[in-house]
C-alpha cells in the first residue's frame, strides 16, 4: 500500500527492515502531513474569512478575528499553545500564498519540516509577489537538485536566492539595523552586546581567539574565560598575560605576540570578480557568516585596508 506521494506504507510493519530506509521515509512522511496540515489550515483561514464577509488579504480588523480565531482551533486541535498554534496559521500561510513550489517539496519528501522552516525565516520581510515568487521558484529549483537536503543547505539557498533577487532590500535592511553597543545588567551580572557587520564581527571573533591562544598550554582559563579577558584587555587598553603563574612560562613578550596574531586576522571573502567590479551581481560568501548579497560584496571588497586581490574571487565562467 502506498500514500499519496508514492511511499510505500507497508515497509513499516515488515520485521527486520532497514532502519534507515525507513527513517528516510518517515521523513517523507512527515513532510506531506505536514503539507497537508498547512493545506487544511489555510482552508479554515479561507472559509472563516468567507463567514466574515472578508478577503484574507483586506486591511481590515476582522481579517485578525479571522486568523485568531482559526489559531485557537489549531491550538486545540493539535493540543499545542497559542503562540505554536500562530506559527502553524503563518506557516500555512506561507505554503499556499508565497511559497507553492518549496512547499510542494515538503509534500514530495524531498525536504524536512526543518528545511521548510528555514527558507521561510529566510524569505520573512520580502515583500511584492513578483519578488517573492521568483524566489520561491529559484529556491525550489536549487533545493530539487541537491538530494539530500538539511536545514542548513535550505537555510543557505534561500538566502542566496534574497541576496541575488533583492539585494536592494537586504542593503536596506542591514542599513535599518544599524550598530552599536549595547550595556545591560543583571542581578547577578552584565552583559554586553555588540551589533555591527559580518565582517567586523569576524574579525572581533578571530581577534578574540587569537589574542586568547596567546597564553601557555599551563594557563588554568577555559577558552571562553580567557575570549573575556581578552576582550576585556582589548576593549580598555589593559593587558592580556598569561595565568599560568609559573617561572619557566614561554610568554615572555605577550604584547608583541598580540600584535602579531593580531596583523595576522583576514576576513575571507569568496566572490565572484565581475560582482566585485560592479559588472554583475552574484552572491558572495563570507566565512563564518554565510551568503551576503552583492551590494556587501563590493562593500567589503572596497573598506579601507582590504586587499581586492585578497578577496576569493570566483571566475565569472
Amino acid at each position: 500500500m502506498t500514500n499519496g506521494v508514492g511511499i510505500d506504507l507497508d515497509r513499516f510493519r515488515i520485521a527486520g527492515e532497514d532502519g534507515g530506509a525507513r527513517l528516510h521515509d518517515l521523513r517523507a512522511i512527515e513532510g506531506a502531513a505536514m503539507f497537508e496540515r498547512f493545506q487544511t489550515v489555510y482552508r479554515m483561514l479561507v472559509s472563516a474569512a468567507a463567514a466574515a464577509g472578508v478577503g484574507l488579504d483586506a486591511v481590515d480588523l476582522r481579517v485578525v478575528d479571522v486568523f485568531a480565531s482559526v489559531s485557537r482551533e489549531v491550538a486545540v486541535s493539535l493540543c499545542v499553545s497559542a503562540g505554536a498554534a500562530d506559527r502553524q496559521v503563518h506557516h500555512a500561510t506561507e505554503a499556499v500564498e508565497r511559497l507553492p513550489q518549496v512547499a510542494r517539496l515538503l509534500r514530495d519528501g524531498v525536504i524536512g519540516v526543518a528545511a521548510f522552516d528555514a527558507v521561510i525565516l529566510q524569505v520573512t520581510g520580502v515583500e511584492g509577489p513578483d519578488l517573492v515568487a521568483a524566489i520561491d521558484a529559484t529556491t525550489a529549483a536549487d533545493l530539487a537538485e541537491m538530494g539530500g537536503v538539511s536545514r542548513g543547505d535550505a537555510d543557505q539557498s534561500a538566502r542566496r536566492a534574497v541576496a541575488e533577487l533583492d539585494p536592494d532590500g537586504l542593503r536596506a535592511k542591514r542599513e535599518a539595523r544599524g550598530k552599536g553597543v549595547t550595556v545591560s545588567h543583571e542581578v547577578d551580572g552584565s552583559d554586553v552586546a555588540i551589533s555591527t557587520s559580518p565582517e567586523d564581527a569576524a574579525r572581533i571573533d578571530t581577534s578574540l581567539t587569537a589574542v586568547a591562544e596567546t597564553a601557555c598550554k599551563h594557563d588554568p582559563r577555559g577558552k571562553a574565560e580567557r575570549r573575556h579577558d581578552a576582550a576585556v584587555a582589548l576593549l580598555t587598553g589593559g593587558r592580556f598575560a598569561c595565568a599560568c603563574g609559573r617561572d619557566d612560562c614561554p610568554v615572555t613578550a605577550p604584547a608583541e605576540e598580540i600584535a602579531a596574531a593580531l596583523a595576522k586576522i583576514v576576513v575571507h571573502v569568496v566572490a565572484d570578480a565581475a560582482t566585485i567590479a560592479g559588472d554583475a551581481d552574484k552572491a558572495g560568501w563570507m566565512d563564518g557568516f554565510g551568503v551576503i548579497d552583492p551590494h556587501h560584496v563590493r562593500e567589503v571588497a572596497a573598506r579601507g585596508g582590504c586587499d581586492p586581490a585578497a578577496v576569493g574571487h570566483r571566475g565569472s565562467g
